[in-house]
C-alpha cells in the first residue's frame, strides 16, 4: 500500500510444494519491503523443507533463512543481518530400538555472532528408545509394562549460556501404573535420569509420583497425590535445568446431589518445613480453599468460597454470590466479600433486572425494563460505581435512558446521563454496565486461593 507522506509497504509471498513418490518438498518465501521516509527496510524469510519417508524410516532436512536490511536513521550505516538455521532429523523404527539422529546449526552470515540466540544446537545427537514390551531384559527386571528406556549421546552448543560440550544421557521412565481395589484406586510411577557432561560434571534426577482416590457414595470422592522431583549434581546447560518439588495435595469433593455440593483442597510442601530466615516461621501448608454450591431449585443459587491460612490459623477471605430468578424475567445478582481483618464486608456488588408493564402479546419483547448495577466499598464506605437504566421497548425499536456514576472506580470519576435509541433489526452498542474506559462492570468478585 501507499500511505501519506510518501510511505510505502509491500509484501510478496511465494510458496511451492511438490510430492514425488516418497519425497515431499516445500519452498516458502516471504518478502516484506517498507519505506516510511527514512529509508528502505527489507525482510526476507525463506524455508526449504525436504521429507523422505519409506516404511519405518523418515528423513527430514529443513533450512530457514532470514535476512533483515534496515536504514541508518541518520546514525551511520544501515544494518544487514542474515542468518541460516539448518536442521536434520532422521528416525528409524526397529524391532528392539527406535533410532533418531538430530542435527541443527545456527549460522550467522552477516550482522554479528550467535551470542544471545535462543535454542540449542545439536552437532549432532544420537538417540535410542525402547520399552519393556520390546526389550526382554526390562521384563526380567520385573519393571512395569509401561517402562521406557531412553539413551542419547551428543555434542551440544547452547548460545544463550555460551556452553559447548558433550552429553551422554540415560533415562528410565516407569510410566504410570494403576491398581483398583473396590472403591479405592492407586497409581504410581517414577523417572530416573542420569547425564554425564564433557566438562567432567554430572547430574542425575529422581522423579516420583503417587496417588490415591477413594470413591464415596455415587459421585463424591477423596483424593491424595504426592510428587517428588529433585536433581543431584550439576549441569552446565540451561535446557537440562530441573527444579525441586516435594509436594502432597489433598482434595475432597461432595457431589451427591445437584442441590448441595462442597469441594475442599489444600497441599503440603515438604521443602518449606524449615524457615529460610531467622525469626520467620515455616509455611509448608497451602491455603485451604473451600467452595459450597447450594441450588435448592432453578430460581435460586448460592455459591460461597473461603480461603483459610492453615500456617497461621486464620480466615483470609469469605465470598458469597447469590442469584435469584423469577418466572417473569426478574433477576437479582448479589455478591459480597467479607474481610476477617477489618470484620466488615469489604465489597458488595449487585445487579438488578426488573421487567414490568410488559405488553400483553407474549411473542413481543416489548414493555418497560428497569436495570440497576452497583458496587459498594465497605472499607471506604463509598460506592465505587452505580448505574440505572430505564428502557421502553416496542416492536421494532427501543429507547433507553441511562444514569451512571463511576465514583472511585476509574481515574476520571463522574456522573453521566445517556439517551440511547436503536432499531432492533440492527446491532448497537449499549453503554450500560460499561465504564468510561471500556471496563466491564459486573457483580463478580473473583476468588482468593
Amino acid at each position: 500500500f501507499v500511505g501519506a507522506g510518501h510511505s510505502r509497504a509491500q509484501n510478496t509471498q511465494l510458496n511451492l510444494t511438490q510430492h514425488l513418490g516418497d519425497f515431499n518438498t516445500t519452498i516458502q518465501n516471504n518478502l516484506t519491503q517498507s519505506d516510511y521516509g527514512s529509508g528502505n527496510s527489507q525482510t526476507l524469510t525463506s524455508v526449504l523443507d525436504n521429507i523422505y519417508q519409506a516404511g519405518r524410516s523418515r528423513l527430514e532436512t529443513r533450512f530457514n533463512y532470514s535476512g533483515i536490511t534496515s536504514p541508518s536513521f541518520g546514525f551511520g550505516g544501515g544494518s544487514n543481518q542474515r542468518r541460516l538455521d539448518s536442521n536434520l532429523d532422521f528416525t528409524q523404527q526397529g524391532r528392539l530400538f527406535d533410532l533418531e539422529v538430530l542435527g541443527n546449526k545456527f549460522s550467522t552470515l552477516s550482522g554479528g555472532g550467535t551470542v544471545g540466540y535462543g535454542g540449542l544446537e545439536r552437532l549432532p545427537e544420537l538417540r535410542l528408545a525402547t520399552d519393556a514390551l520390546r526389550m526382554p531384559l526390562l521384563r526380567r527386571l520385573l519393571l512395569p509394562a509401561a517402562t521406557r528406556l531412553n539413551l542419547s549421546l551428543g555434542d551440544f552448543n547452547e548460545p544463550s549460556s555460551l556452553t559447548h560440550t558433550q552429553r551422554a544421557f540415560f533415562g528410565l521412565d516407569l510410566g504410570n501404573t494403576v491398581k483398583t481395589l473396590g472403591r479405592s484406586t492407586f497409581n504410581y510411577g517414577g523417572v530416573f535420569q542420569q547425564a554425564f557432561y564433557g566438562d567432567d560434571t554430572a547430574q542425575y534426577t529422581l522423579n516420583g509420583r503417587g496417588g490415591y482416590r477413594l470413591r464415596i457414595g455415587g459421585r463424591s470422592e477423596f483424593s491424595a497425590t504426592y510428587t517428588y522431583l529433585r536433581p543431584y549434581g550439576f549441569t552446565p546447560f540451561q535446557f537440562d535445568f530441573v527444579g525441586n518439588t516435594n509436594n502432597a495435595a489433598l482434595n475432597f469433593a461432595y457431589q451427591e446431589t445437584r442441590q448441595f455440593q462442597l469441594t475442599m483442597a489444600t497441599a503440603f510442601d515438604f521443602t518449606q518445613t524449615h524457615s529460610l530466615f531467622p525469626g520467620q516461621s515455616p509455611m509448608p501448608w497451602q491455603n485451604l480453599a473451600a467452595q459450597l454450591l447450594f441450588t435448592p431449585g432453578p430460581l435460586f443459587q448460592l455459591r460461597s468460597s473461603a480461603a483459610y491460612d492453615i500456617n497461621h490459623g486464620k480466615l483470609l477471605d469469605l465470598t458469597n454470590f447469590a442469584r435469584l430468578r423469577v418466572h417473569g424475567g426478574q433477576a437479582l445478582d448479589l455478591a459480597t466479600r467479607y474481610d476477617p481483618v477489618t470484620r466488615r464486608f469489604s465489597q458488595t456488588n449487585y445487579s438488578l433486572d426488573l421487567p414490568f408493564l410488559r405488553d400483553r402479546n407474549p411473542a413481543e419483547d416489548s414493555g418497560y425494563r428497569l436495570q440497576a448495577i452497583g458496587g459498594y466499598n465497605g472499607i471506604t464506605s463509598q460506592f465505587t460505581y452505580k448505574g440505572f437504566a430505564l428502557t421502553r421497548s416496542w416492536h421494532d425499536f427501543e429507547a433507553t435512558l441511562i444514569y451512571q456514576d463511576d465514583g472511585t472506580s476509574s481515574l476520571q470519576s463522574g456522573q453521566t446521563i445517556t439517551f440511547n435509541f436503536r432499531l432492533k433489526a440492527f446491532p448497537a452498542f449499549n453503554p450500560f454496565t460499561i465504564g468510561q474506559f471500556g471496563q466491564a462492570l459486573d457483580p463478580g468478585l473473583g476468588t482468593v486461593y
